[in-house]
């Protein structure tokens, strides 16, 4: 029985059978009609959605790829790690002394890149200042002169960071360890300067274990005090948090993301205290006591430099990072810090001051296992870094005073090959200034400083004011020499490197000629900024012996 004749109430017997033919034509005709007239009116829709949503997709698709431009950028770009050691002198590691064990240094410099001619400033605020902008420190006010607990001093926002553009470019960005570039504000701390994040402390120095200074706690973790109840030693503090960094950053963002960590040691500045017993390795040094405790900090400091290598390698981001190490500046002689065979160490513009191990690690030298004699300043680091990760040129900012030298360190040889021609120990208009031009090196004033001579005397250091052993003898051809502000030195470095020899008197006109260039880059300083003390407005600020910044 025909289902379309039921729903009539009609039986198939009662119509004739040629009817039946003839209805079923016509109605299969209409429902003809009608899915055409459908499928006419899904065409128009689908089209009409097509049209509408196609300026749309093609716009996804853009942002797209550059989304997609971006990963892969970020993806080529490599995994910085920055390390600094504090007061780490010339003779204070194994590859330059045999006497001090730093197997994991030794091993990271002779793979890589040694820097045979690295210099920076003979104290801590404008060597760290010049590493993160690229400027000299007396182009932004902060001379030749450290920022101390009370004071209103920092490094300017106009002077963009390296941190700052890393996060442009998409890093994270992470710091642990001493700031020591500003804290009266908080505009001026790390946290606002570019790191996304800041375990670490702002003065000069601390206590390895209570971390206070003059009874004030100074321990961060971004913007509010770190409690260490243990009292862990620094060093280990540090490399705990360094480890931490880096393994969050493997599990969040594996490569994907390129991880920029500035990792500033407290080692092996004073106070002398003695490290953990784990640590406690028997040294040559046992007559002078701070000498041993400071060849056992750059112990511990480089058994936190193991860890952390290793750690990159187990997280797999060790095949795109590029490490760099570096001293801040000289060893610091009155607290077990060596300079040898350089003259004097830290506070003084003599090579010991300022000439201080440094090297660069990582698969992308081609060239590695070598050595680089040619200059090399801690303000080049800002574009070299730029360069190694393939930043876009910096447009919109005073010119900085560093020297692209990526493809130098990436590419060079073992020939002597130098891209800078000058290097600035310091300039400071109220005391005393240095510059070395090619082989050539003038400092107009005294290179010590009285405040430092009288430290020397008072010590019980085996060095003196001039930076040479106690006990040597006239014979030794190193000069024990009295300096005024008026005094006037050169020297030549390549044939005198230990400066025993000053031919001021000898080549007057080689003099004149290093006094206009000196005078040159004297002309270029700013103003120095505001070197008082203000402990009344900043213990005002001061709650649980913690001093917190808002006090300029």
């Amino acid at each position: 029985m025909e289902d379309s004749l039921l729903e009539t109430g009609l039986e198939s017997q009662d119509v004739p059978k040629r009817f039946v033919i003839c209805w079923k034509l016509s109605n299969t005709t209409k429902r003809g009609s009608k899915r055409l007239e459908y499928r006419k009116r899904l065409a128009v829709a689908v089209l009409t959605t097509i049209l509408v949503l196609l300026p749309t997709t093609f716009t996804y698709i853009r942002i797209r790829n550059r989304q997609l431009e971006n990963d892969v950028s970020n993806l080529t770009r490599p995994h910085v790690i920055f390390i600094v050691a504090d007061d780490l002198g010339w003779n204070d590691v194994g590859w330059n002394n045999k006497k001090i064990k730093s197997p994991n240094l030794d091993n990271l410099a002779k793979a890589g890149v040694m820097l045979d001619h690295y210099y920076t400033y003979p104290i801590c605020t404008p060597s760290r200042a010049a590493i993160l902008t690229g400027y000299y420190s007396h182009r932004i006010g902060l001379q030749q002169r450290v920022i101390h607990d009370f004071q209103k001093r920092f490094v300017p926002k106009d002077i963009p960071m390296i941190s700052e553009r890393f996060q442009e470019l998409g890093y994270s960005t992470n710091m642990v360890g001493k700031w020591h570039l500003g804290h009266c504000n908080w505009d001026y701390t790390p946290t606002h300067r570019g790191f996304d994040s800041f375990f670490g402390y702002n003065f000069a120095t601390l206590s390895y274990y209570t971390h206070t200074w003059r009874k004030l706690y100074d321990l961060w973790e971004n913007r509010s005090p770190y409690l260490d109840p243990e009292k862990t030693y620094s060093t280990d503090l540090f490399s705990k948090r360094s480890l931490t960094v880096i393994e969050n950053h493997a599990q969040l963002h594996g490569n994907r993301k390129p991880l920029f960590l500035y990792l500033a040691f407290q080692a092996i500045h004073g106070p002398a205290e003695e490290v953990p017993e784990k640590y406690q390795i028997e040294t040559p040094f046992k007559n002078v006591k701070s000498r041993e405790i400071a060849a056992r900090a750059v112990k511990a400091m480089d058994e936190a430099i193991g860890n952390l290598i290793s750690s990159l390698e187990r997280n797999n981001l060790m095949k795109n990072a590029l490490v760099a190490f570096v001293s801040d500046n000289g060893g610091e002689i009155s607290n077990g810090g060596n300079n040898l065979p350089f003259r004097g160490g830290k506070f003084t513009l003599w090579e010991g001051g300022a000439r201080v191990p440094a090297f660069v690690y990582g698969p992308m030298l081609s060239n590695p296992g070598r050595v680089h004699s040619g200059l090399f300043h801690a303000v080049d680091w800002f574009p070299t870094l730029l360069s190694a990760v393939k930043a876009p040129p910096e447009t919109g900012v005073p010119r900085y005073d560093g020297i692209d030298q990526w493809d130098l360190l990436r590419n060079g040889s073992n020939q002597e090959v130098s891209l800078r021609y000058d290097i600035v120990y310091g300039i400071d208009t109220s005391r005393n200034a240095a510059i070395r031009v090619g082989d050539y090196k003038i400092i107009q004033g005294n290179p010590v400083g009285e405040a430092y001579e009288k430290i020397m005397k008072d010590s019980k250091s085996p060095f003196d004011a001039n930076g040479w052993p106690q006990g040597d003898k006239p014979g030794s051809g190193r000069s024990r020499d009295t300096f005024t502000d008026e005094s006037v030195l050169l020297f030549n470095l390549r044939q005198d490197p230990e400066e025993r020899v000053n031919l001021a008197d000898k080549m007057p006109e080689m003099v004149e000629r290093m006094r206009e260039r000196l005078n040159t880059e004297i002309s270029r300083a700013v103003p120095e900024q505001d070197r008082i003390r203000y402990r009344d407005e900043a213990m005002n600020k001061v709650r649980n012996d913690v001093l917190y910044p808002g006090w300029c």
